[in-house]
């Protein structure tokens, strides 16, 4: 069982509200630069500021499930997202793709 997923960012504060808003739940700060963002149920995000912008996760694309709002959260909030709802990008932090699917 996956138990914690780490993404490396270029703005661990946008990511983390990137993945607070797909959960619903607030992000918790651990120090400056990391944050901890723990969904009821699945595992947590940790993310954390690269120090060097190639070594952000850029290429990891995730598949989660999201409950109906989760969109529309991202989406007030300023990120792309996509009509139908089914794609979203933290482009300020990780700049990768995460498709969202209602269970």
């Amino acid at each position: 069982m996956i138990t914690e997923i780490k993404l490396q960012s270029n703005d661990a504060e946008s990511t983390a509200r990137f993945w607070s808003a797909i959960f619903n739940v607030p992000a918790e700060e651990l120090s400056h630069d990391l944050w901890r963002i723990t969904p009821p149920n699945g595992p947590a995000v940790v993310v954390n500021t690269a120090r060097v912008w190639e070594t952000i996760s850029r290429y990891v694309d995730l598949t989660i499930s999201v409950d109906s709002g989760a969109a529309d959260r991202l989406h007030a909030l300023g990120f792309e997202v996509a009509h139908d709802g089914s794609q979203a990008v933290d482009t300020n932090g990780c700049d990768n793709t995460v498709f969202l699917v209602q269970p």
